[in-house]
């Protein structure tokens, strides 16, 4: 069986230490119609069909997301707060995220991106995969505007490295 573990958990590594990042996002919010087919909860779950992460989704505006990503045993204190937007290279979706309530000292550093693709499997699964992160070092670090780094992720998105490896996918919970 192929592992699923959630990427996210790459995503909370990189946003909590500060790892590589983009400087900015690879599009503007409103270039992809907003989807309220995104809007819920949703598990992820591990090989053991264990979940692994939450993530809630809900509109921060008409055209942003407002994330809350955890795992099961950490409380709200330890959650993260991201705000997102989707952008569309070649036809593929990807969701543009950076923390909206991060623990940082420095509040005039700059915000952080990260990049995953999303698709529906099903109207009831979201699966994802995140950029690698030497992508982030060798080519995005440096990037200074959007239309660089959407022209370096099209260049560069069909390269064999370019994604993790692991792909996640997110059930959404049903209410009872």
């Amino acid at each position: 069986m192929k592992r699923t573990i959630t990427h996210l958990f790459l995503l909370a590594a990189l946003v909590i230490t500060g790892c590589e990042s983009a400087q900015v996002p690879m599009g503007s919010p409103g270039e992809v119609a907003f989807d309220e087919g995104l809007i819920g909860n949703w598990e992820a779950k591990g090989d053991n069909d264990e979940i692994v992460s939450f993530l809630s989704i809900s509109a921060l505006s008409d055209t942003e997301y407002a994330l809350i990503y955890k795992e099961p045993d950490e409380d709200e204190s330890e959650q993260l707060n991201l705000k997102a937007f989707a952008s569309s290279v070649d036809g593929v979706l990807f969701a543009n995220f950076t923390c909206s309530i991060c623990d940082d000292d420095d509040d005039e550093k700059e915000a952080e991106w990260y990049f995953y693709t999303f698709s529906f499997e099903s109207k009831d699964i979201i699966v994802s995969k995140s950029l690698a992160e030497d992508v982030y070092k060798k080519g995005l670090d440096d990037l200074k505007n959007p239309a660089q780094v959407r022209s370096y992720i099209q260049a560069h998105m069909n390269d064999k490295e370019f994604f993790e490896q692991e792909t996640a996918r997110f059930s959404r919970v049903k209410n009872p």
